[in-house]
This record gives structure tokens, C-alpha cells and sequence, in this order.
């Protein structure tokens, strides 16, 4: 027996209903234009879907039936391009209408119920529904240090430069690209992340939660533009996390490392990255680091090998 749930548009603030669970991110930032102060790119979310796709609540007795389905996410200062859920390989359904909700910091992706099957909007066979969230969006770094936003330093030769960076705890992933923005539905990453080529900036590079699996150049057309030279960086799959942990930087960085030979963190390079010119100042701050990795590791705290290929990040202003 299906039971059909609804949910009310505007949601009530509080947390999103768990009627699809994400498993997984491919996250691909397709530009990142740090002189017009904008991103943009494709998040395809795989999900779980283990109770029914709730129904949008009608608005009145006399409102028009069936009523759309709907899948609550969070979004915020992002620009929903489209969304697209698929249920099946080569079978979707476009979503027709995005709904915002800034004091929830939501957005409702309304389906027509006749164009997903009923084993998937009500989580049934073969132990429940699975599907993918594609959404196309863009969005501005901001300069207000949350989400997606942009900083400036001085470079050795005086010039002001910007650079792109994260900051996504405790709930401003949201600001970043379209997700479940909630500590408890934590999910694998996998970032991409692309940046036009400038020949001002050849030292600009990108660094995220895990180290670079592919990295190229290559030149591209683009509309009105021509032939523009492109740099694309693949990082490997995240472990399982929360949104908050979620981190990209887009910048010139100059960097201090120490890899100890023997004890718990043996083989585990620590970095401490700075503006270039500046790495040095780092110094107290990778000894503190890695005495701390060595000693949460150890047997006397908890026992537990620190992960190779995790990068972890500091916060600071520029």
C-alpha cells in the first residue's frame, strides 16, 4: 500500500524532508571568471529515494489535481539554470518550475507526477527508488567571506589580484552549488573544475579536498569569443562527508611542507599554503599542525591511521 505524502510551498524553516537522500556529488564548476566576479557549472547529485516524492500541498480545495511532485533542496544566491531528474539510463523528467525560498534558503524543483514512474516516486521495488539530480546554475563570489566568495592580496610586483575561495561551514555550501545543505546527509565528492587560461596569471591553479587526478590544457571555442585556451583540474572522489567539509580554492599559492618519516603520520605530508612570497610564515603553523596529526593519531588518543590523500583547510582572510 503507497502512502502519499504532500509538503507545503513556502516550507517552514527547520530540515528538509528526507525523502531523497543523496549519495554522491559531480560537481563541475565550468568557469570561474575572477574579473567579472562569477561562477557556474552542472551538479549531478545521485540520490536514494526511500519514501515516496512528496506532493505539493494544494493551495485551495478547488486546486487543480494531481498535484506536481517535489524535491526540496537548498539554494541560495544561486541561479537555477534547469534541473532534470533521472530514473532510469536515457529516462528523465525535466523539471518545469523552481520555486526559491530565502528565509529557508530552499528551492522546490516541481515535476509533473506523470512523467516520473510510480516505482520511483513511491520508493518502491527492488528496495526502494534511485535516480540523479542534474542542475545547471550559476552564481557570484561573493565578497561577503561565505559560500562561494572572492578575496584580494598583493602580489610581489604590487598588483591586486583576486582569487576564489570556499567557506562552507556550518551551512553555506548552499551559497556554493545547489545541494543538501545538512550535516547528517553526508555524500561523496567528485569536483572538476575549469579555468580560462590568462597569460597575466600563469601560476593560477585550483586546490580542493583531495589531490588532482587529472589535470590538461586545452583550447576550446567559444561563442563571440573565438579560440580560447582552457585549464581543467579533476580531483579524486572525496571520502563520505558532510556539505560543510566541501572546499575549492582558485589562486596563486605558495607552500611549506613536512612528511615525517616514523610514527602514526609516517608518509603523511602536511602543507601549509600562503599567498606567494609568504610561505614562510607558515612555519609555526605546520609544526603545530603536524605535531597535532601525530598526536591525534596515536594510540594513546585514537588509534586510527590519518587519511593520505584528505586535505583539511584553515581558515583566514587574505
Amino acid at each position: 500500500m503507497t502512502t502519499t505524502t504532500t509538503i507545503e510551498l513556502p516550507p517552514s524553516p527547520g530540515r528538509i524532508p528526507l525523502t531523497v537522500i543523496p549519495t554522491h556529488y559531480d560537481l563541475n564548476y565550468t568557469s570561474v571568471d575572477l574579473e567579472r566576479h562569477t561562477f557556474a557549472g552542472v551538479v549531478s547529485i545521485s540520490v536514494d529515494v526511500p519514501k515516496p516524492i512528496p506532493s505539493l500541498a494544494p493551495a485551495s480545495s478547488d486546486a487543480p489535481q494531481p498535484q506536481p511532485l517535489c524535491i526540496l533542496l537548498h539554494a541560495v544566491e544561486i541561479d537555477i539554470l534547469s534541473a532534470t531528474f533521472e530514473f532510469e539510463k536515457g529516462k528523465a523528467a525535466d523539471a518545469y518550475e523552481f520555486r526559491c525560498h530565502r528565509p529557508s534558503q530552499t528551492v522546490a524543483l516541481l515535476f509533473s507526477p506523470s512523467a516520473i514512474p510510480s516505482s520511483v516516486c513511491t520508493g518502491s521495488g527492488g528496495g526502494g527508488g534511485k535516480g540523479r539530480l542534474i542542475i545547471d546554475f550559476r552564481g557570484t563570489l561573493n565578497d561577503l567571506m561565505h559560500g562561494f566568495y572572492r578575496s584580494t592580496y598583493q602580489s610581489l610586483d604590487g598588483r591586486e589580484l583576486t582569487i576564489a575561495t570556499t567557506q562552507c561551514e556550518p551551512t553555506d555550501a548552499r551559497r556554493a552549488f545547489p545541494c543538501f545543505d545538512e550535516p547528517a546527509l553526508k555524500a561523496t565528492f567528485r569536483l572538476c573544475v575549469t579555468l580560462q587560461v590568462d597569460p597575466t596569471r600563469p601560476s593560477l591553479s585550483c586546490w580542493s579536498n583531495t589531490p588532482v587526478a587529472n589535470e590538461y590544457t586545452a583550447a576550446v571555442m567559444k561563442p563571440g569569443r573565438g579560440e580560447v585556451l582552457e585549464k581543467k583540474f579533476e580531483f579524486e572522489v572525496t571520502p563520505k562527508m558532510s556539505t560543510y567539509l566541501f572546499a575549492v580554492i582558485v589562486a596563486e599559492l605558495d607552500g611549506i611542507s613536512t612528511c615525517p618519516k616514523e610514527g602514526p603520520t609516517a608518509g603523511v605530508t602536511t602543507t601549509v599554503y600562503t599567498v606567494p612570497g609568504k610561505s614562510e610564515q607558515g612555519r609555526f603553523c605546520l609544526e603545530t599542525a603536524s605535531r597535532c596529526l601525530e598526536f591525534f593519531a596515536s594510540e594513546e588518543m585514537f588509534g586510527i591511521p590519518y587519511r593520505k590523500s584528505c586535505c583539511g583547510r584553515s581558515f583566514s582572510s587574505c
